[in-house]
């Protein structure tokens, strides 16, 4: 469980930020829920994550220097798992979450750009859709991708058609650490298809 304890304290800090905003929004006007504007920030969230890991993680970019730090916490996470895909070491789990206040920040910087480009009723579809994706297909899967022996896998691994995924996701990653030139993206869907 002591292992455990920054993907908890990562959760709760996701999600704080996420009921924060989603509170605030609330005052703007009304909201409906719409599964349609939940599974375009899913995807949204997707296409970023894939840009974001594979530009700013994984190239010199020299206009976003002053990011570079997050850059070499990325590489540190690639060396701590070049020979092993998985471990139960703490010190190998230093750098494999992207910290909450970052996701906090980039969550306020996209609501501000939505409020002037969505409708307002789908805001908050639309971010629980994004908090989702980020939160659960990435952050949760990531960390238990490289826990030896999770019993987070021994559950999903045994359901039909997402066991065969969530298998298929982990291999995708670890190739990905072995070459890291190549499919950037951790989270279905673009990862199903070899990004």
């Amino acid at each position: 469980m002591r292992l455990h304890v920054p993907l908890l304290s990562n959760i709760f800090g996701v999600l704080a930020s996420y009921f924060l905003l989603m509170w605030c929004h609330a005052y703007l006007g009304e909201s409906t829920f719409s599964t349609l504007w939940m599974i375009l920030g899913m995807l949204y969230t997707n296409v970023f994550e894939y840009g974001y890991h594979r530009v700013l993680l994984h190239m010199r970019v020299p206009c976003l220097s002053f990011l570079g730090y997050m850059r070499l916490d990325h590489l540190e996470h690639h060396y701590a798992f070049s020979k092993k895909s998985t471990s139960r070491d703490p010190k190998d789990f230093e750098n494999i979450l992207t910290p909450w206040y970052v996701f906090a920040l980039l969550l306020f910087f996209h609501y501000s750009v939505a409020l002037f480009v969505m409708p307002h009723a789908s805001i908050i579809s639309f971010f629980t859709g994004v908090t989702f994706q980020f939160l659960v297909l990435y952050q949760v899967n990531h960390w238990f991708t490289h826990v030896t022996d999770s019993w987070y896998d021994r559950i999903f691994e045994k359901l039909p058609f997402i066991g065969k995924r969530r298998t298929g996701q982990k291999e995708h990653h670890w190739d990905h650490h072995k070459r890291p030139d190549g499919k950037y993206s951790f989270s279905p869907p673009l990862q199903w298809f070899g990004f």
